[in-house]
C-alpha cells in the first residue's frame, strides 16, 4: 500500500495550525503524521502573551479534542514535554 506523502504533510500542517490556534507554543515541537497517527515530539509551552488562568494541560487536551476531529486523524500520540511558564 502506497502512502500519500503530500496528504501526510498536509495533515501535519493542519495539526500544527490547530495547536497554534489554541494558544500553545509549538516552535520547539515536531509534528509527524504517518498513516493517520499524529505524533508530537519536543517541547510544548504556553504562548507568549497568554495570561489566561487555564492550565497548559487543559489547553492541550482541548486542542487534541479538535485535532482528533480532523479528517484523516486516527490517533494522537504525545512524546513531548510540557513547559509551564
Amino acid at each position: 500500500m502506497r502512502r500519500d506523502i503530500y496528504a501526510e504533510k498536509l495533515l501535519s500542517v493542519q495539526v500544527r495550525r490547530e495547536l497554534m490556534r489554541s494558544g500553545l507554543d509549538i516552535s520547539r515541537a515536531e509534528v509527524v503524521s504517518s498513516g493517520g497517527v499524529v505524533s508530537l515530539y519536543g517541547v510544548i509551552a504556553r504562548a507568549r502573551g497568554d495570561y489566561s488562568g487555564e492550565s497548559l494541560e487543559s489547553k492541550l487536551q482541548r486542542a487534541l479534542e479538535r485535532v482528533r476531529r480532523l479528517p484523516g486523524v486516527r490517533d494522537v500520540v504525545i512524546h513531548a514535554r510540557m513547559r509551564e511558564g
